[in-house]
């Protein structure tokens, strides 16, 4: 994908859009520059404008994730965001798949004591 200076690529926009659909329970917000889905004042998923997903996930969660993935560390603007992971492009091409993750991350998001 290629990114543009100031917006998510838009072809990740509408495979993120896939994924989201497919769960009934999850809503998309964000302007079309930095889309995410949130629960409790937490994020649990993000696309950045170098054209990335990250996904936060519980630590049984994310030791699935990686083992099923090889996924690394989540990054925006070069720092570590913590308990997300970096879905890989493969994943994207999935958006059932994807949607079933999302649906985990809310899923734990929600546990997490509101903001």
């Amino acid at each position: 994908m290629t990114p543009t200076p100031d917006r998510v690529p838009e072809e990740l926009i509408e495979r993120y859009r896939e994924a989201i659909d497919s769960q009934p329970d999850i809503e998309l917000k964000g302007a079309k520059k930095l889309p995410f889905t949130s629960t409790n004042g937490y994020m649990y998923s993000s696309l950045t404008k170098d054209g990335r997903m990250g996904i936060r996930l519980s630590k049984e969660d994310q030791e699935a994730f990686i083992a099923e993935y090889d996924a690394i560390q989540f990054k925006n603007y070069g720092a570590n965001i913590k308990e997300h992971l970096e879905v890989p492009d493969t994943l994207l091409d999935q958006p059932e798949v994807l949607g079933q993750w999302l649906s985990r991350s809310r899923a734990y998001t929600e546990t997490l004591p509101p903001k």
